[in-house]
């Protein structure tokens, strides 16, 4: 991967204000549990706060993986930025998708969150807890 450019940083800043707009939505998701699609529909129906909350997470990271897929922004730069959470979010998008019948949902952000996971064998962390 080249050298992240000016370019990539004022388009990360961008998809960070993106983010930001979304507090609500990010804390509600570090406080989820862990639970499959079934489990998750049944605490949190589709007109409820926090399928909104899920929407806006999952759509957030579905523009970076699509980013990222087409090569508009640099991968260290946004990997190394964003973590993906897709161990709690995953079992969710699988189920919606199999509920839906549409297997392409979010499917740049399952990609990203790969690309996230080869990327940390590849870079160790910079500091030592």
């Amino acid at each position: 991967m080249s050298k992240p450019t000016k370019e990539d940083a004022d388009l990360l800043i961008k998809l960070h204000a993106i983010a930001s707009k979304n507090l609500e939505a990010w804390q509600w998701l570090f406080n989820l549990e862990q639970m499959d699609y079934e489990a998750f529909i049944n605490k949190y129906p589709m007109e409820s706060e926090g399928f909104t909350h899920f929407l806006r997470i999952a759509s957030t990271y579905e523009l970076m993986g699509t980013l990222l897929y087409y090569e508009v922004i640099n991968e260290d730069l946004l990997l190394d930025m964003y973590g993906t959470y897709w161990s709690k979010m995953g079992p969710i998008i699988k189920g919606f998708r199999k509920a839906t019948g549409s297997p392409r949902y979010f499917e740049n952000y399952e990609m990203m969150a790969k690309r996230r996971q080869e990327w940390l064998k590849k870079h160790p962390p910079k500091t030592q807890a």
